[in-house]
């Protein structure tokens, strides 16, 4: 939840029952400020929403560049508050399923204490080898 000018959720996945429950708050961003679609999406959620997950779609940058850099922004993830820092990444899967396009961080709520994962994915289109081929295939 927001508390300055709050903007609009990208995902917001949830059940309704009896009453309506959070399961999972979603991002989308093309790649430039990573640290700060993080940190909109932590300013979203709260204790009760099970997962995060962010979407990064990658236009004009080297994939290799994307995945080491957002490897790094991770890693050192935090929020500092009167010199305290939260939702510290306390442990990260860089090597799930797609073989590091998608990556899983751990962090602690300060509310509870209790830990929540932030999914991280990259649609890549940017591929310059391909574009240049089928230019080159088109010249005459």
């Amino acid at each position: 939840m927001a508390l300055n000018n709050s903007g609009e959720l990208d995902f917001y996945i949830y059940s309704l029952d009896v009453e309506s429950r959070a399961i999972a708050i979603g991002e989308n961003k093309e790649w430039g400020n990573y640290t700060r679609q993080l940190k909109q999406l932590i300013g979203y959620m709260n204790e009760n929403v099970l997962f995060g997950f962010t979407i990064v779609f990658n236009k004009k940058t080297k994939l290799q560049t994307v995945l080491e850099s957002r490897k790094e922004i991770v890693q050192n993830f935090c929020i500092e508050l009167n010199e305290e820092k939260l939702f510290q990444t306390v442990s990260c899967n860089f090597d799930i399923l797609s073989k590091g396009n998608m990556i899983v961080s751990s962090h602690k709520n300060p509310e509870n204490n209790k830990k929540f994962n932030i999914y991280h994915f990259i649609v890549n289109t940017y591929r310059p080898e391909r574009e240049e081929a089928a230019k080159q295939a088109r010249k005459r």
